[in-house]
């Protein structure tokens, strides 16, 4: 109620978790969900105006409202949320300028607040904070699992360390009985896992971040709860530098894998170009070996084909036309070698979509025409498969906006 005011079904499917979680809410449900619409700029400016009166004892100034309006209008994912507003009037209470921020920086400084204020007095150390990353990206933290995390146990603190279950408390507000619980709201918890990966890393020459998450993997109870963290970062912080340590596969064979794959198609959506663009060349080859490793499997192919769209997209933007007809060529390939897949299809189209926008970006009109004409080519060829008459038609629209006056139209 405070941060998520409508229900998705990718949001309500993670919130429902699986197992034994989803069977209990299922059971406890009195009837659907009821999605919340965003406040109005009245209510969060009332809500503001309390936050802030309560910590510093005196009203709120209107430029210091305006410059709070203006920063969550800058961002849907701000816009309306309750709790992002509490957040921001905290940071104007303890006198931040907060106009110029955005998202991650707001959220980053409560982060900042709840360790000096918090955490800290209650003796919190980083293999503490190591305990609750691991914890919040496995959705909690079964004790028995902990017990066998033997590969990063130099990280951790001991489970029988004097104090610890009330030091646990205190960073996620519950005890540690059976589980550590994860860091809540959810996107704190997110945030507090981007930058303690990064911490970690600066601190010891081992740089462990990356046996951090793939311990991550292997001790979840299930291995869909480490792939809904990830998607629900890489949406709050897209382009994040410590998002690079989510893209290696998990050395275990199965759910894992699979479940991984549809991590990394969402974090080539999502990297911050140029800078990450290594990272995303890296996380699209090991989406393909992984595929190629695996015939077998063909969700692994649908997801090798869907992330290159995606990166088509990206060398598109950046002016990469080469990288971007290589990758193209790469998924005509696979949906050629798997004809019987159809789902192959529309990735093979998609991408091609994303291809003649990038080619008429750069003028390069005869190259999108030719793109266009395969593009009719594999829609007659299959005459059943709505979706591709649907993106044939989406081209041919992009593709007839640049067409020079008195040239003969697209057909």
């Amino acid at each position: 109620m405070l941060i998520e005011r409508k229900v998705e079904k990718w949001w309500w499917d993670n919130f429902r978790g699986s197992g034994n979680r989803s069977i209990s809410i299922d059971q406890s449900r009195h009837g659907e969900e009821l999605g919340l619409a965003p406040l109005d700029d009245e209510a969060m400016q009332d809500i503001m105006s309390t936050v802030y009166l309560r910590a510093t004892g005196h009203d709120i100034k209107q430029e210091q409202i305006d410059d709070a309006m203006a920063l969550l209008h800058s961002n849907e994912r701000m816009k309306g949320a309750p709790l992002i507003g509490c957040y921001a009037a905290a940071a104007l209470a303890e006198g931040r300028n907060v106009r110029q921020w955005n998202l991650g920086m707001l959220v980053e400084d409560q982060l900042k607040r709840t360790r000096d204020f918090v955490w800290r007095p209650a003796g919190i150390e980083t293999r503490h904070e190591t305990l609750l990353a691991l914890s919040t990206m496995t959705g909690g933290l079964a004790v028995s699992a902990f017990r066998s995390a033997k590969s990063i146990e130099s990280l951790l603190p001991a489970i029988h360390e004097q104090g610890l279950p009330g030091r646990y408390a205190a960073m996620s507000g519950a005890q540690p009985n059976e589980t550590f619980a994860a860091l809540e709201p959810d996107i704190l918890g997110e945030c507090f896992v981007l930058e303690h990966l990064k911490q970690i890393d600066n601190e010891h020459l081992d740089k462990p971040a990356q046996s951090l998450v793939a311990a991550a993997w292997n001790l979840a109870q299930e291995p869909i709860d480490v792939a809904n963290f990830i998607l629900r970062t890489s949406m709050d912080f897209p382009g994040h530098e410590a998002m690079p340590y989510f893209r290696h596969v998990p050395a275990q064979r199965g759910a894992e894998a699979i479940y991984w794959a549809h991590v990394a198609v969402n974090l080539l959506a999502t990297y911050r170009w140029p800078d990450q663009e290594k990272e995303a060349a890296e996380t699209y080859n090991s989406l393909a070996a992984l595929a190629e490793k695996y015939p077998e499997e063909a969700a692994l192919r649908e997801q090798q084909a869907r992330g290159a769209v995606n990166l088509i997209n990206a060398y598109g933007d950046g002016g990469k036309l080469e990288e971007a007809r290589a990758l193209y060529d790469t998924l005509v390939a696979l949906a050629e070698k798997y004809p019987e897949e159809a789902a192959l299809r529309e990735p093979q189209a998609r991408g091609a979509v994303n291809l003649i926008n990038a080619y008429r970006g750069e003028g390069k009109l005869e190259e999108a025409r030719a793109l266009y004409d395969s593009l009719v080519a594999l829609a007659a060829k299959c005459p059943g498969e709505k979706r591709l008459q649907e993106i044939l038609e989406a081209s041919r629209t992009l593709l007839a906006q640049q067409e020079p006056e008195g040239d003969e139209k697209l057909d």
